[in-house]
């Protein structure tokens, strides 16, 4: 039913219940409502088919917010914002070849790993006077299965006379899985909306692809400040994304005759075509390692420990063990023990709990662990350890 409290779903039980006590009221209180009865089988009929009408007007109600909302009703709610769910991304990698000096090979021959995940060239590659060459490839599917190790793409799928071999000496990057609903909201509410102001700007910054955090500190009075920003300037801290689109997007959304400065400094041109510099300077990660030791009951699942590493990545921020990137906590946000087991209690069966942390991944203690304003906290599943006491 639908209140001032919101919407209540009846369940298949509770149509089971109201339909038998309906049926009563009409035929007498004798009356056999059994689930072998003929009076029985139809109310479970009705109640099966009622309780699909039900979900569905749950699932219409809750398309409505952001916070219940999945799928493509996520993405409509937050493109309300502005937002748009980042979706799955190739790889790219650095192959090279071995074979007759002069022998060209032509862009699109495709190149895989021993587990066949394919590659292809996006430029054609002369091989040198030493029968040597490189040139960039691209995967062909997308997903962050295909951010391959190093020395892995050394299978010719196109063998070719002049080629002797085929190596990748780095990783490829760049390939990313399509965001799912849980870190796209996650992103939406880290965002505030604003114009030529500093949550306007963090707003924006957040929404480029690959932006993990954000933190904006400005300097507004007439001399210089302790940490040598200049007069009337900012400083923006990033974790992740694009140089060049950083700065684009600093120019574009900060208030006039303010200086952004910082370590890094790229050139972006204005609307009359004239060069400006752009500062911005790139966070530290502390990269937090933690140690639960859970004493658990009949109730935690097979699932349970990998529920709470999920949990403290979502909040912490990092990446998943099925490679789910969370933004988190924000820049400058401590990481504090009593908020970590606020989030492993909501799994199901744990007892008891101990935490430990380190931001070294050696020395554990069960302190919390102070961030600086420059600085934003992540970890990944595999840096946490959990210990199951039955």
């Amino acid at each position: 039913m639908l209140d001032k409290n919101g919407f209540k779903r009846k369940t298949y039980a509770e149509l089971i219940d109201d339909m038998g006590i309906k049926s009563r009221e009409l035929y007498g209180e004798n009356t056999n409502i059994s689930p072998r009865s003929p009076l029985g089988i139809i109310i479970r009929l009705f109640a099966y088919f009622l309780s699909v009408v039900w979900e569905l007007s749950e699932q219409v109600y809750n398309a409505g917010s952001v916070s219940k909302a999945d799928g493509v009703s996520l993405d409509r709610r937050v493109k309300n914002r502005g937002i748009t769910r980042e979706l799955a991304s190739e790889s790219m990698v650095l192959l090279t070849f071995t074979g007759m000096p002069g022998f060209v090979i032509p862009e699109q021959r495709q190149f895989s790993t021993e587990t066949d995940i394919y590659f292809y060239l996006i430029e054609d590659v002369t091989l040198d006077e030493t029968g040597n060459g490189a040139g960039q490839a691209v995967s062909v599917e997308k997903g962050a299965y295909t951010k391959v190790g190093e020395n892995t793409i050394t299978v010719q799928v196109e063998p070719l006379s002049g080629v002797t071999s085929v190596n990748n000496p780095g990783p490829a990057e760049g390939g990313r899985d399509v965001e799912k609903d849980e870190a796209l909201r996650a992103r939406y509410f880290k965002q505030v909306e604003g114009a030529t102001t500093i949550p306007g700007m963090r707003s924006k910054l957040l929404e480029l692809p690959g932006i993990q955090a954000v933190n904006i500190v400005e300097n507004e009075k007439n001399v210089a400040d302790a940490d040598g920003r200049p007069p009337h300037s900012f400083e923006t801290y990033v974790l992740g994304g694009n140089d060049q689109e950083i700065a684009e997007t600093i120019f574009r959304n900060k208030a006039g005759g303010i200086q952004p400065y910082g370590a890094i400094e790229k050139t972006v041109l204005d609307d009359g075509g004239w060069p400006k510099k752009v500062g911005f300077t790139r966070a530290e990660v502390v990269n937090v390692s933690i140690k639960a030791t859970l004493t658990t009951n009949s109730a935690f699942g097979s699932n349970g420990a990998n529920q709470v590493r999920t949990l403290l990545v979502s909040y912490i921020g990092g990446e998943d063990a099925d490679q789910t990137l969370y933004p988190g906590l924000s820049m400058g946000i401590d990481v504090v023990l009593w908020r970590l087991s606020h989030q492993i209690a909501k799994v199901p069966g744990v007892s008891d709990l101990q935490l430990t942390v380190s931001a070294d991944g050696i020395n554990y203690t069960a302190s919390n662990i102070d961030i600086l304003p420059l600085q934003v906290a992540r970890t990944k599943a595999a840096d946490i350890e959990v210990i199951l006491i039955a």
